[in-house]
């Protein structure tokens, strides 16, 4: 056989193994997103002591003294991973479960989107996902004023508005939380030399 025929061969089997990955991924997340969601609904229907959070505050307003009273972001357990809940975007027909934490683990992101940083409760949130198309490799596609709906574990919907598009080298992590928006989301740009990142502001 000749290295040409052996190259062909290894990209098509290549190839099938991230079509492969690519849908994998997608029915994890779908089947997640439907756990989260009953979790919630039973919680809610049987008038369990979940209440939705009044301590939210502004990035401004807190100091090194309060964030140690900021209570973290509540988390539902699925297959021993912490959801904090689900990210959406409708135009995009893009709706998946968040991991809690970012541990520098890429096997999570092919499960699900992961929280990168901050909170929604102090409007800083980071959320870091794969590029697969069945996770965040739509977000190429978004355009400045598209809805973006956060539910955490409580039940609470957090509405946002996209408002631009940025692309982002992979070793800028400052220019990548650190920005005056209150919901940023990342990806791969495709390649992977840089991340695509989308920003939000919340509208309620």
């Amino acid at each position: 056989m000749s290295i040409g025929a052996i190259l062909i061969i290894g990209a098509m089997a290549l190839f099938a193994y991230n079509e492969y990955s690519d849908i994998k991924a997608g029915n994890e997340a779908e089947n997640v997103v439907l756990l989260i969601s009953k979790e919630i609904a039973t919680k809610t229907n049987h008038g369990s002591d979940i209440k939705i959070p009044d301590y939210e505050v502004s990035r401004e307003e807190v100091s090194s003294s309060e964030e140690e009273i900021i209570p973290d972001m509540p988390v539902i357990e699925v297959d021993g991973h912490n959801y904090i809940g689900t990210i959406s975007v409708p135009e995009l027909s893009i709706e998946l479960p968040v991991m809690d934490e970012w541990r520098d683990n890429y096997d999570d992101l092919k499960i699900s989107p992961v929280r990168y940083s901050g909170s929604v409760y102090t409007n800083d949130m980071v959320i870091a996902g794969h590029n697969y198309r069945s996770h965040f490799n739509p977000l190429h596609n978004a355009s400045v004023g598209m809805e973006v709906i956060f539910t955490d574990a409580y039940g609470t919907v957090y509405v946002y508005e996209i408002v631009e598009l940025e692309t982002i080298e992979p070793t800028d992590i400052n220019g990548m939380i650190i920005f005056d928006s209150d919901l940023t989301l990342f990806t791969c740009t495709y390649g992977g030399a840089a991340r695509h990142t989308v920003r939000c502001m919340r509208v309620n």
